[in-house]
């Protein structure tokens, strides 16, 4: 079965790819704020590559995400943020872990399990996977 940090999950990669198929645009995509076109700005250089691969074998569109949300602004020209993007599967482990946390040059990305309340609203059922970066 495949894990990830603590996370065992089974994921339906095909309806994945399929319902993100039918999402036109991810939330940052669809918000003109201030912090949603900042996130799409810089959203191609922020991820590691650990975490792209991940989002790869579950389905996901890294460009389609269900929300992005801004926490707080740490320093000039450094910004921390959160969001969630789902996939249809399940976590076989249940439990509150430990964010996974990933390092991506002078970004961190932690990256948790979450629930599917959201998806729902979204076409796509079951779980999701959150980062906060």
């Amino acid at each position: 079965m495949p894990s990830f940090g603590h996370w065992v999950y089974t994921a339906d990669r095909d309806a994945t790819i399929e319902a993100y198929s039918q999402i036109e645009r991810g939330g940052a995509d669809r918000c003109d704020c201030a912090w949603c076109r900042n996130f799409r700005k810089v959203r191609p250089q922020v991820f590691p590559s650990e975490f792209l691969a991940l989002l790869g074998v579950l389905g996901i569109d890294p460009n389609k995400d269900a929300e992005v949300y801004h926490i707080a602004r740490l320093a000039p020209g450094r910004h921390y943020y959160g969001g969630w993007y789902h996939f249809v599967g399940n976590f076989r482990r249940n439990g509150r872990f430990s964010p996974y946390s990933l390092r991506h040059g002078v970004h961190d990305v932690d990256v948790a399990s979450g629930s599917a309340k959201t998806a729902e609203s979204q076409g796509i059922t079951r779980r999701g996977i959150g980062i906060q970066l």
